[in-house]
């Protein structure tokens, strides 16, 4: 709920801002959104996820999935963020880095399934 209004009153200071100094608008908001940003993760998501974690600590991959639920959210938000500051080629390839690094991630963690299943493969044969 404190987020919410530390959310409504950057607004307003970002509108006052525009008003007053438009040039400097797209820099402070920038601002704005990594002080805001800062504050969720280290108030809400990573507590979140820390409970979330001790919760699926059984669940094969739950660890992982839950960094790459991570991953995955913090690219989209850095991917707009750049998309709103009209740097698409740079969002996409933020996106781009992302979606290669959770693939690298999952690819290390599951060769060692790959290379069972392979042995099971070939004992068939």
């Amino acid at each position: 709920m404190i987020f919410l209004f530390f959310a409504v009153i950057f607004l307003l200071l970002l509108m006052l801002l525009k008003e007053s100094v438009g040039k400097l608008h797209p820099l402070l908001m920038v601002i704005f959104f990594f002080i805001l940003f800062q504050a969720v993760v280290l108030q809400q998501l990573i507590p979140f996820l820390t409970g979330l974690q001790q919760l699926i600590t059984d669940l094969p991959y739950g660890t992982e999935l839950i960094f790459t639920a991570l991953l995955l959210l913090l690219g989209q938000h850095f991917s707009m963020l750049f998309e709103e500051q009209d740097y698409d080629a740079i969002a996409e390839l933020v996106k781009t880095s992302v979606r290669i690094t959770l693939l690298s991630f999952w690819l290390l963690q599951l060769t060692p399934v790959f290379r069972q299943l392979m042995s099971l493969f070939e004992r068939l044969q």
